[in-house]
């Protein structure tokens, strides 16, 4: 099955578009426009154009990952910690005291 390749192309131009009306800036919609000009006139740059931006989202999602888990780590389960050992001062280790047994001194 052949790859589309307009179908990203044209959410990634529409997204660039919504990007510049929001914010009122005019070299997004400049961008929005070229983006969509190579499109249209040559297959392969929007082939180019795609794996670049794949390659960028793959990036974003390795890093943002791990910045999102320490993030929660550090701001939801790290205090909830610190609450509950605040909470129960209690020692939660067990002290085991070893019994004398003398039957087990001289096994053999």
């Amino acid at each position: 099955m052949k790859e589309n390749v307009y179908l990203p192309l044209l959410s990634l131009v529409i997204g660039w578009s919504l990007l510049a009306f929001i914010t009122g800036l005019e070299w997004i919609s400049y961008i929005a426009l070229f983006i969509g000009m190579i499109g249209i006139l040559s297959e392969k740059l929007a082939k180019k154009i795609m794996g670049y931006i794949h390659l960028l989202i793959q990036f974003i999602f390795q890093t943002f990952q791990k910045i999102l888990l320490t993030l929660i780590y550090y701001l939801v389960f790290f205090p909830i910690s610190l609450l509950n050992k605040k909470k129960n001062e209690l020692n939660t280790w067990i002290e085991v005291h070893p019994k004398e047994n003398k039957q087990l001194e001289k096994l053999w």
